[in-house]
């Protein structure tokens, strides 16, 4: 079952990079798109993507999910 699984992953990979590094202005197109005017900080969660949870296409929204649990503000 782990083989079957690490192939699963390894083709998935192989068809992102021909179909997204296949196409040269993907990358041209989405850095013109980017400018995002929020900054989400949360968990980093693959359950629970920022753009799922927003409705908003890449880019919209800068994301933080890599953060440690921050210490209570003061009221």
């Amino acid at each position: 079952l782990e083989g079957v699984m690490i192939r699963m992953l390894l083709d998935g990979n192989r068809r992102f990079v021909v179909e997204v590094f296949g196409d040269p202005v993907h990358f041209t197109d989405l850095r013109r798109e980017q400018s995002p005017t929020v900054l989400w900080t949360g968990r980093s969660d693959s359950r629970a993507p920022v753009d799922t949870l927003t409705e908003t296409n890449a880019g919209a929204v800068f994301a933080n999910g890599n953060i440690q649990p921050w210490p209570p503000c003061p009221v």
